[in-house]
């Protein structure tokens, strides 16, 4: 099934969408490719460490009957890499793999780092500070040990930031993304226009991100065709999304 998958995919690419972020990918019904298909060019996994295994899940509950981090990311990763002449994106450029840590951080993050170093081929790393390109590019979320991703030699990813993260001078490619929950931020819920106020905030924190070199995203917001059109029109970098189709269909319209 899994080299069906690589091969259906590799005939039909879907045009790049920059902005198209798969929120908890791993819920859809075929994790990675799916979003993949739709030309989202980066994708959210939430990971846990039991034992020496990576799994992907949501909570703990659903531990029991989770697939692998391996499984379900990193082997389609390689496989689709080799096959495509060492890149993923139909752009070149690499996909972004937002690695959601939900336990133990210090353990969870060495056995993904682990897996980065076991495949230097896929991964972007910066060795003595300079970026060596690869076709993923990870960025640690949630529970991420800063200090032991960062201060690494290789630093094999980097750090999903927090808005007060602004204006500290931490380095672009150390720290590249900038994400913070809708509800802390904007007022609007979902019904009606999306307020002018929200929107003003939304421009200012875009323009303050992008102005370090960093990309913008919002979690938890409503995920209805006025919240994307509120976040293209801001300029936000990443909108998150578990709608794949109607997301896409709505970013590939000029």
């Amino acid at each position: 099934m899994l080299v069906l998958m690589c091969a259906v995919w590799s005939m039909a690419q879907a045009p790049c969408l920059r902005q198209a972020h798969a929120h908890n990918d791993y819920l859809h019904p075929r994790p990675l490719f799916d979003a993949l298909e739709q030309g989202f060019t980066s994708v959210e996994a939430d990971v846990f460490s039991v034992g020496d295994r990576l799994l992907v899940a949501h909570t703990s509950l659903e531990l029991p009957f989770a697939k692998t981090f391996q499984e379900l990311y990193l082997e389609p990763l390689e496989k689709l890499s080799k096959e495509r002449g060492g890149k993923i994106m139909s752009d070149g450029r690499p996909l972004w793999l937002l690695v959601d840590i939900k336990n133990n951080p210090e353990k969870t993050w060495s056995l993904v780092a682990r897996e980065i170093t076991n495949r230097p081929s896929l991964f972007c790393r910066w060795v003595n500070g300079k970026r060596v390109n690869g076709p993923v590019s990870v960025v640690v979320s949630g529970s991420s040990p800063r200090k032991s991703i960062l201060e690494a030699e290789p630093r094999l990813a980097g750090v999903d930031g927090r808005l007060p993260d602004l204006g500290k001078g931490l380095d672009a490619e150390a720290v590249p993304w900038i994400s913070d929950a809708w509800n802390s931020q904007f007022k609007w819920r979902g019904k009606g226009p999306v307020p002018e106020t929200d929107l003003e905030k939304m421009r200012l924190l875009v323009k303050q991100t992008r102005a370090e070199g960093k990309q913008l995203r919002f979690w938890g917001g409503p995920d209805t065709e006025t919240a994307w059109a509120a976040l293209r029109q801001a300029g936000v970098d990443r909108i998150g999304t578990d709608r794949l189709k109607d997301c896409a269909a709505f970013l590939s319209k000029p």
